[in-house]
């Protein structure tokens, strides 16, 4: 069921449906014709299995050299609406599949239905300008259709074409046609179709920076959802058009609880139930670049790192403002050894994301590297903690490590974390203490005054310790979102 469904109403009692089949298609042809959509769903209802039954021969199209042509069109048009509503509120894609059988060229309901699967195929391999292409191709037959459900195959096919310019970064490209998709929705009184077109244009607007624009469609969103009786839907799709209004910074911590993406501030009581924070820009990603980060992980995953390292680099040139190939061009880069190319890809990404995921530590860590003032056998000793070994043997690794490079925090930190894991708090705390003296970075330092925080034994002694985590500048995001949430 879809976020508007439940307003649909049932009708009130009406004459029978016609039992003969072809006083039944005239009838319902006739009310898909008109938008009499209160009819259609009743003679559909009274009658569903009979239209299922007959449908292969209504498929039937004259043949256009000696047929009226108005005609022809009466039965495009109820043929599109018919086998739309079934696929659409019946969860029946049958009429739709058995219009295959009908002459090559005579019915374009069937060539749109393969053009949309085809596209939809197309962009799950990355290939959106060959997706957009293929639905281009439908739409001067849909724009032809009348009554019924055209004007939803109409929007449905601008929708996808605005979604490829999207994916690829032809932002101002995708506008039009998900502004035409919008009216036809309104048009149709489609509220799930609006509620849709208006979210994609929020999205665009934020990525050109935008946010009054932004801010307008959702707004917009949240009075669709207050007149829908969705009333927390509406308070928080308003809350967020107010806030892209004022501004966003470009890269915050969120907090995910129950699928509900919550502001820091705005989190209920938690109680026993979990929370996952999340970055979050302010401005969507791009699909493409994303596949293309995507597709170096997997590569730096197997150790391929200059093949890594040029996926990330064209993902960087798919979306100049997405600081996630950044970033993974510098852990790359780290990998390789290649201190100060790694400290230039995490400045690029501190500059279109502050703080995003370990960017400052790592960065930190390829500088000092790179200055001589690191082992690099010190970065190797760190990379040991994200392998599968127990806990006992990470421990007996990071201690190992630290005896070989001397005082490194941020080790220091996973060591603690090992003995943490194994119920060892008192080492845990006296780890972490030691890492402080002398101050380390911000971030590793944010992330040890948290760790301290939870492993605190008194309430008050905690939050002195998550109050430090606040205080820090340019520490560790979720460090702080959590301590934020700690205090509380």
């Amino acid at each position: 069921m879809g976020l508007f469904d439940f307003l649909k109403k049932s009708p009130a009692a009406e004459p029978d449906a016609p039992t003969d089949p072809i006083e039944l298609r005239d009838a319902v042809f006739d009310a898909a014709g008109s938008g009499d959509v209160r009819t259609l769903k009743r003679l559909v209802d009274a009658r569903a299995d009979l239209i299922v039954a007959s449908f292969p021969d209504w498929s039937v199209i004259p043949d256009p050299a000696t047929a009226d042509p108005g005609h022809i069109q009466w039965l495009g048009s109820g043929l599109v609406a018919l086998a739309q509503y079934f696929a659409e509120h019946r969860d029946d894609p049958s009429l739709l599949q058995s219009l295959s059988g009908t002459a090559e060229g005579t019915n374009p309901i069937q060539a749109w239905q393969d053009a949309m699967d085809e596209a939809d195929g197309l962009r799950a391999e990355g290939d959106w300008a060959a997706a957009r292409t293929v639905v281009e191709g439908q739409l001067e037959a849909v724009r032809g259709l009348r009554g019924g459900a055209s004007e939803t195959m109409l929007a449905m096919t601008l929708v996808k074409i605005g979604q490829c310019h999207f994916a690829v970064g032809q932002i101002e490209e995708a506008i039009e046609p998900f502004h035409e998709a919008l009216e036809l929705y309104r048009t149709a009184e489609d509220l799930q179709g609006e509620h849709g077109c208006l979210g994609s244009l929020g999205e665009i607007f934020l990525y050109l920076g935008e946010s009054d624009q932004a801010g307008d469609c959702f707004a917009e969103q949240a009075e669709l959802l207050r007149e829908a009786g969705i009333q927390d839907q509406a308070d928080q799709t308003q809350a967020r058009a107010d806030r892209e209004r004022a501004g966003t910074p470009l890269n915050r911590v969120v907090a995910v609880l129950k699928d509900i993406i919550y502001e820091i501030e705005d989190v209920p009581t938690l109680g026993t139930t979990s929370v996952q924070f999340v970055f979050q820009r302010n401005r969507p990603s791009l699909p493409a670049c994303t596949r293309a980060v995507a597709e170096g992980m997997d590569h730096g995953t197997a150790a391929r790192y200059f093949q890594a390292a040029e996926a990330f680099e064209s993902a960087s040139a798919l979306d100049p403002l997405d600081p996630q190939p950044h970033y993974q061009l510098g852990v790359t880069r780290l990998h390789q050894e290649r201190w100060a190319d790694a400290v230039a890809a995490f400045d690029a990404c501190e500059a279109l994301g502050p703080g995003w995921f370990h960017v400052r530590a790592d960065r930190w860590i390829a500088h000092e590297i790179a200055e001589g003032r690191l082992a690099p056998e010190a970065f190797a000793a760190l990379r040991s903690m994200e392998t599968d070994e127990t806990p006992k043997a990470k421990l007996r690794l990071a201690e190992g490590a630290l005896e070989s490079v001397g005082r490194f925090p941020h080790l220091e930190l996973q060591l603690g974390r090992q003995y943490e894991t194994l119920g060892k708090m008192k080492d845990a705390r006296r780890v972490w203490e030691a890492a402080l003296d002398p101050t380390p970075e911000p971030d590793v330092r944010t992330r040890i005054y948290a760790r301290l925080g939870v492993a605190a034994a008194k309430e008050t002694e905690a939050a002195a310790w998550f109050e430090k985590a606040l205080a820090v500048e340019d520490g560790n995001l979720v460090a702080q979102a959590s301590a934020r949430l700690a205090l509380r």
